[in-house]
C-alpha cells in the first residue's frame, strides 16, 4: 500500500489528481513510512530481536507523525508544516523509538513516548477535524476509517493467542493484525482519490 500511495502521489496512480495549493511532503513521508514497514516488520519477524524490533518499529512512527502533519497541514497551518511541523513530528517519532531503544541497551526500555506516539494521533486527529472542519485534502470519514482500521488492528493484537485458539491454530489474532493495519493507508489512498481536480472549488 506504501508504494501504491507514492505513485498516486506522484505519478497520478488510480486516478488520483495532483494536490494543486496543498503541501504533498506530509503524503510522501506517510506513505514512505508505510512502504518501510513491510520490510522492516519482515525482518523482525525473521529474526526477532531489538535490533531488528526497532526498524520495525520506526518507520511506523514515521508514518503515525506524518500523517498528524497532513492533518495539520490541510486544516491549520500549512506555512507551519512546510517550514518546520513536518520535521519536528517525524523527528519526534523517530526520537521515541531511538529512546526506547537506548533505553533496553542500559537494561531499562521505557515504551511510553513511543505508546504516545502511537496513540496520540488517534485522539489530536479527530480533535483538529472536528475544531477546523474547512480543508481541501483531508476528509473525516476517511480519516475516521484510516484510525478504525489501526485501532480494530491493535485489538486483535492484543488478543493474538485467544484468536488462535478459538481458530483451532488455522489464524492468529497478529495475522489479522497485519491485514487490518493495512486497511489504515488503503482509506487514505481512498481519500486520496476524491481530491478535487483542477479548476474545482
Amino acid at each position: 500500500v506504501g508504494i501504491a500511495g507514492l505513485g498516486a502521489l506522484w505519478r497520478g496512480w488510480f486516478g488520483v489528481p495532483p494536490m494543486g495549493e496543498g503541501d504533498p511532503a506530509p503524503f510522501a513521508w506517510f506513505f514512505a513510512g508505510v512502504a518501510l514497514v513491510g520490510p522492516g516488520s519482515a525482518w523482525y519477524h525473521l529474526d526477532p530481536n531489538n535490533s531488528t524490533l526497532f526498524w520495525d518499529r520506526l518507520p511506523m512512527t514515521i508514518a503515525f507523525m506524518a500523517l498528524v502533519a497532513a492533518v495539520l497541514s490541510d486544516r491549520i497551518s500549512r506555512a507551519w508544516v512546510a517550514c518546520r511541523g513536518l520535521n519536528l513530528l517525524v523527528m519526534a517519532g523517530a526520537a521515541s523509538v531511538i529512546l526506547w531503544d537506548y533505553g533496553e541497551i542500559r537494561g531499562a526500555g521505557d515504551l511510553r513516548a513511543y505508546a504516545l506516539v502511537q496513540f496520540w494521533p488517534v485522539i489530536l486527529i479527530p480533535l483538529v477535524l472536528y475544531l477546523f472542519p474547512e480543508g481541501r485534502h483531508v476528509r473525516m470519514r476517511y480519516l475516521m476509517a484510516a484510525l478504525a482500521f489501526y485501532a480494530l488492528a491493535k485489538l486483535f493484537e492484543h488478543y493474538d493467542h485467544g484468536i488462535f485458539d478459538l481458530t483451532g491454530g488455522a489464524v492468529s489474532g497478529h495475522t489479522i493484525k497485519h491485514l487490518l493495519a493495512a486497511g489504515a493507508p488503503a482509506a487514505i489512498l481512498a481519500m486520496m482519490r476524491k481530491w478535487p481536480r483542477e479548476g474545482e472549488g
